[in-house]
């Protein structure tokens, strides 16, 4: 397969001028598109680079600043000193300036911190790499290291807020093998929300931190619980109920099963708060004798359509021949859908067989992954998936005994026909 014509290995001094006339022949939108089309990734060729660093369009060079990866000294340095001031705010939230100290990451976003203007901080505070601890110290009310007081903190936890990366954790599948990196880090975002929680409830209830918080950042149930029986505000209450981000289990990972602070809302001595919780609260709609017996019944409607269907089919017929041949189209009809209601049944036993085996071998292996809420969750959805196959299977034999019934008709009408016609 051929090289892109702009593939950054691929670029030399002739590629290079055709790319620069095209994009100067470009309208700032059209410049932008250009430059995520080379690289979806962020990582672009220097002489690219220096093309964007010095756009005549601010909107180009802001949309450059916060999304451009891999930036030399000098490039950084025309950007911090750009005449606009959105786009030296737009390199705080990019990726370029994010402080990389390994041995104390936090240090290094702190000084970034007090050399930074104020909307330099507040685009800092939209960067994907913000670090927890760091965080944890924007939204510590208590907290004298930044040297801000509680109005302007509270703008930056709100801008934090709309930080989907710093707030949410992602449930992804993990592709390799590596329990001491991969579940380290949930369990990190675990006890990182769970601080952030806690933060949130040494704000007063006017400042809005705490509502916000509650409503928009995932945690663990346990979490969600204390908060709840805690907090003496019905509105901070019901904000907790109306949490969806998915809760997260103890090795940080989306949870099984219903939100665990719900039955607390249930009981709780707000009606508001319980009707919240009820209309919230999945519902699962339990069948009475009368429904079970409609659709029992319904299953026995279609068979008798069918049974009246082949009636006037054969009926109709006006030879002899083509009796033979509506007796056979019949015949073959009742017996493809004997085999489909066959078939129908062994997917159900077989996905029910499944289920009761999965279930058998993490009790027996003692999967640390298979927790009392996930327990109680499959062994409810095992119990449901019985009584869905049982009543499947009555649908199945009603169905499956009528098309017997009409084959058999059937055929005894097809020996007859041809005996009489011999």
């Amino acid at each position: 397969m051929a090289l892109s014509r702009y593939a950054y290995i691929a670029l030399d001094d002739y590629t290079l001028e055709e790319l620069r006339r095209e994009y100067h022949s470009l309208g700032p939108k059209g410049r932008i598109r250009l430059l995520q089309r080379l690289a979806p990734n962020g990582n672009l060729h220097e002489k690219v680079r220096q093309l964007a660093v010095e756009d005549r369009n601010a909107v180009v060079r802001q949309w450059f600043a916060r999304e451009v990866d891999d930036l030399y000294r000098d490039q950084i340095e025309r950007l911090k000193n750009d005449p606009d001031e959105l786009v030296r705010a737009c390199l705080f939230e990019g990726p370029a300036l994010a402080p990389t100290s390994v041995l104390n990451p936090e240090t290094a976003w702190l000084a970034w911190f007090k050399e930074a203007t104020h909307i330099q901080r507040l685009a800092m505070m939209r960067n994907r790499e913000l670090p927890h601890k760091f965080i944890e110290t924007v939204f510590d009310p208590e907290d004298t290291k930044l040297g801000i007081d509680m109005k302007v903190r509270a703008q930056f936890v709100f801008a934090i807020l709309s930080n989907k990366r710093a707030v949410e954790a992602t449930e992804w599948v993990q592709i390799w093998d590596d329990p001491y990196g991969i579940d380290q880090g949930r369990k990190e975002d675990k006890r990182h929300f769970a601080t952030l929680w806690a933060l949130a409830g040494k704000w007063p209830p006017d400042s809005g931190v705490p509502y916000h918080v509650y409503s928009n950042v995932s945690v663990d149930g346990e979490t969600k619980v204390r908060a709840y029986s805690q907090c003496e505000d019905k509105f901070l209450r019901m904000a907790i109920l109306e949490n969806d981000v998915p809760e997260l289990d103890e090795r940080g990972r989306w949870a099984h099963g219903p939100s665990k602070v719900l039955k607390s809302g249930q009981k709780d001595g707000d009606e508001g708060c319980r009707e919240l919780a009820f209309s919230k609260s999945p519902k699962r709609l339990e069948p009475t004798p009368v429904m079970n017996a409609l659709a029992y019944g319904w299953a026995a409607a279609l068979s008798i359509c069918e049974m009246l269907v082949a009636l006037v089919l054969l009926r109709s017929a006006a030879t002899h021949s083509e009796t033979v041949i509506y007796t056979l189209l019949v015949m073959i009809y009742v017996a493809v859908r004997l085999v489909e209601n066959r078939l129908g049944l062994q997917i159900w036993q077989h996905a029910l067989l499944s289920s009761q085996r999965h279930l058998r071998l993490l009790k027996l292996l003692r999967d640390p992954e298979y927790t009392p809420e996930l327990r109680q969750t499959l062994e409810a959805d095992g119990v449901e998936q019985s009584e869905d196959f049982r009543k499947t299977r009555i649908k199945l034999s009603i169905r499956s005994a009528c098309l017997n019934l009409v084959g058999v008709a059937t055929a005894l009408y097809l020996v007859t026909t041809v005996v009489r016609g011999v």
